[in-house]
C-alpha cells in the first residue's frame, strides 16, 4: 500500500477555565503559563511523513498519529458528512487545560 503525506494545521487552540479552575494547582488566570497551548500556533502547519515534525508537540503526535496514519494510507473516516471531503479528518490532542484542535489532510506526495 502506498503511504502519502500529510498536511496537519492548528485549527484552534483553547483554554479550558472552568477545568483549570477546579484542578490547576496554583491557577492564576492572568500568568502567561496558563494560557492556551504554548507550544504550538493557530494556523500553523506541517507536511509530515512517518515521522513527527521536529517542532511539533511530543504529547500532541501521540494523541494524533493514529489519525495521520489513517489518513495517509487512503482512509476517509468522514462515515457522517460532518466535514464532507474525503482524506480529511479533525482530531486534537488530549490536554483537558489545553485541548488544540488539527486539521488533517492527505496529500498527493508518497512518503
Amino acid at each position: 500500500m502506498e503511504r502519502k503525506k500529510a498536511r496537519i494545521t492548528v485549527i484552534k487552540k483553547m483554554a479550558n477555565m472552568k477545568t483549570r479552575e477546579l484542578y490547576m494547582k496554583g491557577f492564576d488566570p492572568d500568568n502567561p503559563k496558563t494560557q492556551p497551548c504554548m507550544f504550538l500556533k493557530d494556523g500553523q502547519t506541517w507536511d509530515v511523513g512517518s515521522q513527527a515534525p521536529a517542532d511539533f508537540c511530543h504529547w500532541a503526535w501521540a494523541d494524533i498519529h493514529a489519525d495521520v496514519v489513517m489518513i495517509q494510507c487512503g482512509g476517509n473516516p468522514d462515515g457522517k458528512g460532518y466535514i464532507g471531503q474525503p482524506g480529511v479528518m479533525i482530531s486534537s490532542c488530549c490536554d483537558g487545560f489545553n485541548p488544540v484542535v488539527f486539521k488533517i489532510e492527505r496529500l498527493d506526495e508518497v512518503c
